[in-house]
């Protein structure tokens, strides 16, 4: 099912100007229901794809001696996996010189082997692999095919890993990320920021994800890492118009452009209409992104249908932000449609849209940057809500109150920054309620 097949149209109806904006919110759940549905159908592909990629021998030999994996003979002198196999003789072919980098104690599981090479090898000669112990029993040939078959592509795959495990080591970044955790800590004394989590609730797991992340606290600054672009990729990605319309805003400023002129070349009623789409298309776009932002997809229908209802214009305010220039608004509802100062003052009324640009006005002074606000809008929906899943809701705000902090010291922000940040932040939810609420009956009543 694809997004056309969403229950809100792209166009309000003509019911719609007798409607409140919390009208057309409420309907969240028809999209949340449509997108189940879609990624349900993909992931049941997937998976389908999955478990015929993952046919490998089915032969009982038991556990690995080195990880406790799986066992596909007896390799070496004793049983193991395929993978600790082709370790070990690509160890002694090379002639290769380990060194641990996390202290020489790290325990050999099957999702941790690959993150020490020296430790493995040791484990490996513990166990008691040797080639004087090559001699492999009477295994059916189709056995031996699956394995030799597993072994070229974990072969493969662990090349690529050690590749990148020894760029992580090597890189200069890493000794910069840790002394700016180090500062952060300073900062922020009472804030346990290695607080125990499961970091694969909210990121992928994938070979870089697995090569950076162990128990050691230290390394849990890359889990932040990860959410930081995760969050960055998921912004960018969905407000490309808004940049479009940025960048034209600067022209028209640049030109001394006079926006007047759309407050009589536009009614009333096709204004109120192209803002009532605008919000659909805008409600349609924030169910899609907060299903696969980081640790939202463990939440239910409902309780994504409540974050974006309570957080629907927050978002669309941090999204736009930039397009308030000058005590003007460049936003675009349609090809044709700019919610200019102007109509903000009719649709909304003096008082609200007066707060609202004064909002706006300061948070351009905060001088926020693309990836602050792309946290800050996850931080934000998962802040001083009312879900079901309210475990899970602190869990996430937890991970993005770290994430948040981490990228405002990284921009050498201070702690009062943030505390005047936050502050100022919470007019937003009162914007939030006084924006969605807003009702054509209200805007006529006000115009006569």
């Amino acid at each position: 099912m694809g997004e056309e097949n969403f229950c809100l149209d792209n166009q309000p109806s003509d019911e719609s100007t007798n409607s409140s904006l919390a009208n057309i919110c409420s309907q969240v759940e028809a999209l949340i229901s449509s997108t189940n549905e879609t990624i349900d159908h993909n992931n049941n592909n997937s998976l389908e794809q999955e478990n015929k990629k993952n046919k490998t021998s089915t032969f009982n030999f038991g556990k690995c001696k080195v990880c406790k994996d799986k066992a596909t003979g007896i390799h070496y002198g004793i049983p193991s996996c395929e993978g600790c196999k082709g370790f070990f003789k690509r160890s002694i072919e090379k002639n290769e010189k380990y060194v641990c980098y996390f202290g020489y104690k790290c325990v050999i599981t099957p999702k941790q082997r690959k993150r020490c090479k020296y430790c493995r090898w040791r484990s490996c000669l513990a166990a008691g692999m040797s080639f004087e112990g090559i001699k492999m029993g009477r295994i059916p040939k189709i056995e031996k095919e699956k394995a030799k078959l597993h072994t070229e592509e974990t072969s493969e795959d662990e090349e690529i890993e050690n590749k990148q495990l020894e760029t992580i080591h090597n890189d200069s970044r890493v000794e910069q990320i840790r002394l700016s955790l180090k500062s952060l800590l300073n900062l922020n004394a009472s804030f346990d920021i290695f607080k125990t989590l499961n970091p694969y609730s909210l990121i992928p797991r994938t070979t870089f994800s697995e090569l950076c992340i162990s128990n050691h606290s230290e390394n849990n600054i890359f889990v932040l890492t990860l959410m930081k672009d995760r969050c960055y990729q998921l912004y960018k990605s969905g407000t490309q118009d808004f940049q479009q319309q940025y960048e034209r805003a600067l022209k028209l400023v640049e030109n001394n452009f006079d926006c007047s002129i759309y407050s009589y070349s536009q009614d009333l009623d096709s204004v109120w209409k192209a803002f009532c789409a605008m919000t659909s298309e805008f409600t349609r776009r924030m169910v899609t992104i907060t299903k696969i932002c980081p640790g939202f997809d463990k939440f239910d229908s409902r309780d994504i249908g409540s974050i974006v209802n309570d957080r629907l214009f927050v978002c669309y305010g941090l999204c736009v932000n930039r397009l308030f220039i000058d005590d003007e608004f460049y936003a675009m509802l349609d090809a044709n449609t700019q919610l200019s100062r102007y109509w903000m003052d009719k649709i909304f009324g003096l008082n609200v849209s007066q707060k609202i640009f004064a909002y706006h006005a300061k948070l351009n002074d905060f001088r926020l940057t693309d990836t602050e606000i792309a946290i800050i809008i996850p931080w934000l929906c998962t802040k001083d809500l009312q879900v079901s899943n309210m475990e899970l809701l602190k869990e996430l705000n937890t991970y993005y109150t770290q994430v948040l902090l981490y990228e405002l010291n990284l921009n050498q922000r201070t702690p009062e920054y943030f505390k005047e940040l936050s502050e100022h932040l919470e007019i937003s939810k009162e914007i939030n309620y006084l924006v969605k609420n807003t009702s054509y009956e209200d805007i006529i009543k006000r115009t006569v």
